[in-house]
């Protein structure tokens, strides 16, 4: 009833396990809605709520993933649900795709060429179920103004805060807190050369489960259900895959012709209608 009753009233604190923490909506340059948790002191929330702050707090016993694009549901139980609320609604009408997928069209068919089917498969199965295994996307060339960073910015701009781009540094780091709730994660100008590094990637492509690390909060597990997107452009040496290797699926991008300096927003206006498509 103490639960039903804060959710009711809205209010944007949790505490889960110890900790409180607040859920801070920012809005990005795309105009596309992020929230994320940042961790509260008490003493602001005594600050902002009053003495008798704890009763209304929500509070959860754990965090745990429960990817839903389609159906979003906040939370299980006792446990506070890490994936956001999907930030687009699709499209409620029939879709012509030339007038109403003019650059997606365009940027699919740049980034998939002649494999465009799969590719919208790919995004299919990503945007429709969330939870299924995906290769390792790799997107190669050592060509400029090819549309690979185009290509995760609008996955970005797709969906929002369960989306994270990260340096290769962040995947051998002990902190794994930028990655680990994300169900995308592109990481761009990639280069692999250690060991531990290429292991920790293969490993992250078909991980299960996932244990926490950040910083000033204790180690939690979670499932782990991350799609992993490559750029590059080193096209021979960006990661040393095994002949019998299956997990990776490597495209490479040759440069873009067509001149377009708001096709992001363009891009981004055609998300209901792709969602739709």
């Amino acid at each position: 009833n103490h639960l039903i009753y804060v959710q009711e009233k809205k209010l944007p604190y949790v505490r889960v396990g110890v900790d409180y923490f607040k859920k801070i909506l920012k809005i990005d340059r795309y105009g596309i809605e992020r929230t994320s948790l940042k961790r509260w002191k008490k003493e602001e929330l005594r600050d902002e709520l009053g003495k008798d702050f704890r009763m209304l707090v929500a509070k959860y016993d754990d965090f745990t993933i429960l990817p839903d694009n389609v159906n979003y549901k906040g939370a299980k139980g006792n446990l506070f649900n890490l994936y956001a609320k999907f930030p687009h609604t699709p499209y409620d009408g029939e879709v012509d795709m030339k007038k109403h997928l003019k650059w997606t069209r365009i940027l699919m068919k740049h980034i998939f060429g002649d494999q465009i089917d799969l590719g919208l498969h790919y995004m299919k199965v990503m945007y429709e179920d969330p939870a299924q295994q995906l290769p390792i996307l790799a997107l190669i060339s050592e060509e400029r103004q090819t549309g690979k960073s185009t290509f995760v910015d609008w996955i970005g701009q797709i969906y929002g805060e369960n989306m994270v781009q990260i340096n290769p540094e962040d995947i051998t780091s002990s902190f794994n807190g930028a990655y680990a709730t994300k169900n995308v994660i592109a990481i761009e100008e990639s280069r692999f050369d250690s060991v531990q590094a290429l292991e920790k990637l293969k490993a992250l492509s078909t991980q299960k489960k996932i244990s926490v690390n950040q910083k000033f909060i204790g180690h939690y597990s979670i499932p782990f259900f991350g799609k992993l997107i490559i750029t590059s452009n080193d096209e021979d040496k960006f990661v040393k895959i095994d002949q019998d290797e299956i997990r990776y699926w490597i495209r490479k991008i040759p440069t873009i012709k067509i001149e377009n300096y708001n096709i992001l927003n363009d891009l981004r206006d055609e998300i209901p209608y792709f969602l739709k498509y």
